[in-house]
This record gives C-alpha cells, sequence and structure tokens, in this order.
C-alpha cells in the first residue's frame, strides 16, 4: 500500500510553485541559521501573549541561551510582538496557541499543520522576519484545516502577525469555496507529471534543491549568463530590456548567494 503524500501547510507556498519539492526520495537539507533560531525562540516566548496576556520577560535570557539567539534582539521582538497584540488580541478571545491539526485533502493527500493561534473561525500566525514571499498558501492551508476540523464554521480567517513592522494580513476560506481550494492543491501536487521542474527565487528554501537537477542548471545558467561574451562593456550603451534581464539573473544570482551564505 502506498503511502499517503503529507503536505504541511508552511511547505504548500513552494509546493504550488514546484510540486517536486515536496517528494521526499531520500536526502533532505534542512540548513540551519540565525533567522530560524530567532524565530523559534520568539514564537516560545509570544505563546505566552494569548494564554497569560503576557510574556515571561524573566525567561528571555533562558531562551536565548537554548536557541543561542542574541538576548536583546529576542527581547526588543518580544517587546514589538506584545504591542501588536494589545492592537488585535481583542479579536481572538480565548485563543489556544500551537494548534495541531490535519486532514486528508483526499485518499492518497495529507495535510498537517500547526497554527500559532487558532479561536474558532479565526487564527493567526507570528512572523518574526521580513517579507520575502507570499504565504497566502500556507494561510489558506490552515483555513482549510480548520474548516475541516469544525463543520459548524462557515469560513475561517487567518491573519499574519508581522512582529517587526506591526502590519496584519490576512486571508479568508469560505466552506463553500473550500472544495475548489482542495481541487486546486491536489491537482497541481499530487497530479505533477514527474517531470517538470520550476526553478526559481523559491529554490534557495528547498529541502531537496542540491540533488535537483533543474536548479544546478538554472544557477550554472545565471552565473555563466553574467559573465558571457558578446554584451557591450559599456553599460550605458545596453538596451532596456538587456538592463532588465540582467537584473532579473543577478537576484536570482544574490538570492542563490545568501541560501549558501545560511548554510555556514
Amino acid at each position: 500500500m502506498t503511502s499517503p503524500l503529507v503536505l504541511r501547510c508552511s511547505s504548500l507556498p513552494r509546493a504550488m510553485l514546484c510540486p517536486a519539492s515536496v517528494r521526499d526520495d531520500g536526502m533532505r537539507v534542512d540548513p540551519v541559521s540565525a533567522e530560524g533560531g530567532r524565530g523559534t525562540a520568539a514564537h516560545e516566548l509570544l505563546r505566552g501573549l494569548p494564554e497569560r496576556g503576557t510574556i515571561d520577560w524573566d525567561r528571555v535570557p533562558e531562551v536565548a541561551a537554548e536557541f543561542d539567539v542574541d538576548a536583546d534582539e529576542l527581547r526588543m521582538l518580544c517587546a514589538q510582538g506584545t504591542k501588536l497584540w494589545k492592537e488585535v488580541g481583542d479579536r481572538y478571545g480565548r485563543a489556544v496557541a500551537e494548534v495541531q491539526m490535519r486532514a486528508a485533502l483526499s485518499p492518497g493527500v495529507v495535510l498537517t499543520g500547526r497554527s500559532d493561534l487558532l479561536a474558532g473561525g479565526m487564527g493567526a500566525d507570528w512572523k518574526t522576519g521580513f517579507k520575502d514571499s507570499s504565504y497566502r498558501e500556507q494561510m489558506l492551508g490552515y483555513c482549510a484545516l480548520a474548516l475541516f476540523d469544525d463543520t459548524e464554521l462557515d469560513r475561517v480567517t487567518f491573519t499574519l502577525l508581522w512582529v517587526r513592522t506591526g502590519e496584519v494580513e490576512s486571508y479568508t476560506l469560505t466552506r463553500a469555496d473550500l472544495p475548489a481550494w482542495t481541487a486546486r492543491v491536489v491537482d497541481t501536487i499530487a497530479g505533477w507529471d514527474g517531470r517538470t521542474y520550476r526553478p526559481g527565487e523559491h529554490c534557495a528554501y528547498c529541502p531537496v534543491r542540491y540533488r535537483c537537477e533543474a536548479a544546478t542548471a538554472q544557477d550554472r545558467q545565471y552565473v555563466q549568463a553574467l559573465t558571457v561574451a558578446g554584451l557591450p562593456a559599456d553599460l550605458a550603451t545596453w538596451t532596456p530590456e538587456q538592463l532588465d534581464d540582467l537584473k532579473v539573473r543577478a537576484s536570482a544570482v544574490e538570492a542563490l548567494a545568501k541560501h549558501d551564505r545560511r548554510r555556514m
């Protein structure tokens, strides 16, 4: 019997762009990064806001040491989170923190996720980093799981709480739209043809990129494109199209370099 394809809500943004990224056929690379450590440490402390209405400030040094992050920066993130919670906390009532959810989207596809906050038809996800991509599909995944879990809900809204900027970003999924969303996810990811790869900037966060021939080929193409002969040496003589193309390729190389630096 074939095991079901298990998807995490956090992997949906990347999986919808390239279904190959969630195919586990062996080694997976999950680089340790300072950014990830800060996020995990902050989440550990921010969970105290819906549970107790405050953060356990005395634990900041302990948590910072546990995750090997800067205590002052962690304290700053907690202060920003507290400020944001004062603005939005009332809408969540008796929210429950760290709610694990799971549902079968089809006989061969299972969706899982752990929401930072959940209160009936409303949920939220703390984001302690900077906006670097779209998290729409992740939020819709949480909405879908909440709808599957509580059949009395007609709609669910999940909100991104951007700690550093104080911004909020909400996404809603209704029960009427749930079947279409589910079919789109299953068709796109489970229905992958096994041949088509869609490399792009999202490759920098892919756990299987190191054995992905498509990503490697694109990286090689971009790097070679920056040194290829045949273009005028004087940038002032380049056409707007040539400059735009160079910017796209340079951005891709920059993303690749940032990804490699996170591994160091």
